[in-house]
């Protein structure tokens, strides 16, 4: 059985079936299958072979070449499809990397919102424990005008009670004067009249000394008196303390005899019903001070509204040592309070021990005239109220 493969008009005599087909190239070939027969012989179909392989080379060509462009051109729509799709990841990936980004961006704000709702939980706490700190103060305010009232009119009665003593001791001074007047002229007359002057000097004696210790007494009233309203005067609520320190070479002396070797100051305070404190010096130093420097110390005293205050005390001090001159050469010391110290806990008797600066400033500074002037010396105090509410 052959079987040959003609193209268009080649025809063979065929005995057996033959079965026409068309091939991509749209050229038409017939198949043919059975005996050749005696009208075509092998030298013929070679003939017609060799033509046909002539004519088709051409078109195989042509074909193979459209073959290649339109592979070509898929390949090129291949390659920019390919390359729109990498553009398209490239612009996935870009939008992934942003939207991790942002979820970083947005997980850090979270935390942030959480502390700041912890922030503001807290300032809202604090918030409410000052308002309930404050409600209490007004209060006490509200509770305190009488007491203020009540205290200004003890202090006219005071003061009229003053003016009474004053009238009081001069009169017992005009009684002194004239009775020591008339001791006098009984004298003269017991010294011409002989006993008699005897008899009468023992009752009039008597009678100066009781006068005289009446004054005395009268005396340490006023003195006591005086001494009470200096300090109402002098008192200070915004935490600074001007102390006027007077007879200081006097003092200076009591110091080194030993006699008196510490004063204090009159009290103050940080605020109308804040911490009540004062100041005390060594003009001869304390401790490692002593005989060389003079010794300043912070003193935290009894207050009648310690129960509203907070415990220890903590608030900065500042200590100055004044310049009488132009105030550049004024002199300071300052400390922070040791919250484990005993001495700015809430005092349980009336005052703390002392803390503050034993090497204040050098016991030179008492002669120099630029601090010590007409033998007045001036010293200041400074509590920072920051933070205090009372």
């Amino acid at each position: 059985m052959a079987t040959f493969f003609v193209r268009d008009s080649y025809h063979f005599k065929m005995s057996s079936l033959a079965s026409t087909s068309m091939n991509e190239d749209g050229l038409d070939y017939t198949f043919v299958e059975g005996n050749v027969s005696d009208d075509l012989t092998c030298g013929g179909v070679n003939a017609e072979l060799e033509k046909h392989a002539e004519q088709g080379v051409q078109s195989h060509l042509d074909m193979t070449v459209m073959a290649v462009a339109r592979l070509n051109a898929e390949l090129s729509g291949a390659v920019s499809k390919v390359a729109e799709l990498k553009s398209q990841m490239d612009i996935q990936l870009r939008k992934f990397g942003r939207v991790d980004e942002l979820e970083s961006r947005v997980e850090a704000d979270h935390q942030k919102n959480d502390e700041l709702a912890k922030q503001i939980a807290s300032i809202k706490l604090t918030h409410k424990s000052k308002d309930d700190r404050l409600g209490k103060l007004q209060r006490l305010l509200a509770g305190q005008a009488d007491n203020i009232e009540t205290l200004e009119n003890t202090a006219k009665k005071d003061r009229k009670a003053n003016e009474d003593i004053r009238r009081t001791v001069d009169s017992l001074h005009g009684s002194t004067t004239a009775l020591t007047k008339e001791v006098e002229e009984m004298g003269a007359i017991g010294g011409t009249g002989g006993r008699g002057g005897g008899i009468l000097r023992g009752p009039a004696q008597q009678q100066i000394s009781n006068i005289q210790k009446e004054m005395d007494k009268q005396s340490a009233q006023l003195s006591e008196q005086n001494l009470r309203f200096q300090i109402l005067e002098i008192a200070s609520y915004d935490g600074v303390l001007m102390w006027k320190l007077n007879s200081v070479s006097m003092r200076k002396q009591q110091a080194d005899s030993g006699k008196i070797v510490s004063l204090y100051s009159q009290p103050f305070y940080a605020g109308r019903f804040g911490y009540k404190m004062c100041a005390r010096i060594y003009l001869n130093g304390d401790g490692m001070g002593k005989g060389t420097h003079v010794s300043m110390f912070f003193v935290v005293m009894k207050g009648d509204y310690d129960a509203l205050l907070k415990w220890p005390f903590d608030q900065k001090v500042t200590m100055l040592l004044l310049d009488q001159d132009d105030g550049k050469l004024t002199l300071s010391d300052s400390f922070k309070p040791d919250p484990r110290s005993s001495s700015f806990k809430r005092p349980t008797g009336d005052i703390n021990i002392a803390s503050g600066c034993p090497l204040f400033v050098s016991q030179d500074i008492l002669k120099n005239p630029v601090y010590v002037k007409d033998d007045t010396m001036f010293l200041k105090m400074i509590v920072d109220t920051t933070g205090l509410y009372v």
